[in-house]
């Protein structure tokens, strides 16, 4: 169960107009599903959706994440400590269904929302001085009778500029990727300058013309699940598998 942020780890002040945290492009966010190694070819496990935003103060978060192999199952998505801790007022989490037809398995979009339009429920806090996971992903290899060696990737997906965007305490300021990372090797493959693409927003989702355009302060890294039956006890990689 998520408790609230001990002594050694602070939740970001409320903030007024005039003291909003520097959005310069010098500032680097990232936001990360984490990874694991799995030697007895059984999965039943959850993995960490983990964002770090140092001093800025996050007020909504749209997320789309994917995984084309058959070895796994995203079976949920629950709320993590940032949502519980801070007591966000949403969180949703849904399989939701592809118009193309090249998209991957299984495709999910998380949207959570500090406070409303109502404005009836206030947040605690906008964030935390460390990362901290957003949300879990409950994964699962049941529905497959045995697994081989192999690695499921579950990676961030984007098949519109709405898809995979931060945005700021108030709202003014949208926020999306800077650099795409693979933690795990890429095996789903697509265009980096067209939709659907798993390499962050294209140029096209930040117009010049715009008065307020999307700043790409984050770095999104993928992650997943690798299945290997020899895996020895105490073996690591430059990966950032854990075991």
């Amino acid at each position: 169960m998520d408790v609230p942020p001990d002594s050694l780890t602070k939740s970001l002040p409320s903030q007024s107009d005039s003291t909003h945290a520097d959005l310069s492009p010098k500032k680097h966010c990232v936001i990360q599903i984490s990874s694991l190694l799995i030697e007895d070819m059984k999965l039943d496990d959850t993995l960490d959706l983990i964002v770090e935003t140092g001093e800025i103060e996050i007020g909504g978060v749209v997320l789309k994440i994917a995984t084309a192999n058959m070895a796994v199952h995203i079976v949920d998505i629950l709320p993590g400590e940032l949502i519980d801790s801070c007591g966000w007022e949403m969180f949703d989490a849904r399989q939701v269904t592809s118009k193309d037809q090249s998209a991957p398995r299984e495709v999910w979009q998380i949207t959570t929302l500090a406070q409303g339009f109502s404005g009836k429920k206030k947040p605690v806090c906008f964030g935390f001085d460390r990362p901290a996971v957003l949300a879990r992903l409950v994964v699962s290899s049941a529905h497959r009778p045995s697994v081989a060696d192999t690695t499921a990737e579950i990676f961030f997906y984007w098949e519109s500029c709405r898809d995979n965007v931060i945005s700021d305490r108030d709202g003014a300021s949208v926020l999306i990727s800077d650099t795409v990372l693979d933690v795990l090797p890429a095996i789903c493959a697509t265009e980096r300058e067209v939709f659907p693409t798993r390499y962050g927003s294209p140029l096209i989702c930040v117009s010049p013309r715009a008065k307020h355009p999307p700043r790409r302060l984050f770095e999104f890294r993928n992650g997943g699940v690798t299945f290997k039956f020899d895996g020895g006890p105490g073996a690591s990689d430059s990966t950032g598998v854990k075991q």
